[in-house]
């Protein structure tokens, strides 16, 4: 068990493994040729942060919530926290059944 990630060479072992292979088998199957996946990682790579960007993107993340949903989007924001794809996002958008 263990060793790199072949992404961005994080370990493959630890309180992160979770999500860095799930990108490791993602790009394993192509789907990171996807655009956007594209995007937000050249962002990272490049420590890119709102307001500094060279690309001409508008990249949002749009959250959805209330009861159960909200459980599944923390998750997702906990995940791409852990990716370092925090600042790869222009706008953070959120909605609640209770609103």
């Amino acid at each position: 068990m263990g060793g790199e990630n072949p992404v961005d060479g994080r370990p493959t072992d630890g309180p992160q493994a979770g999500s860095v292979a799930a990108v490791g088998a993602a790009q394993a199957v192509g789907a990171a040729s996807h655009r956007v996946l594209d995007l937000l990682f050249e962002r990272r790579a490049a420590g890119s942060t709102p307001g500094t960007r060279s690309d001409p993107h508008r990249l949002a993340l749009v959250i959805e919530g209330g009861g159960s949903r909200a459980a599944y989007s923390t998750g997702m924001i906990g995940a791409i926290h852990d990716l370092g794809l925090t600042d790869c996002f222009d706008a953070v958008y959120g909605s609640s059944a209770g609103a």
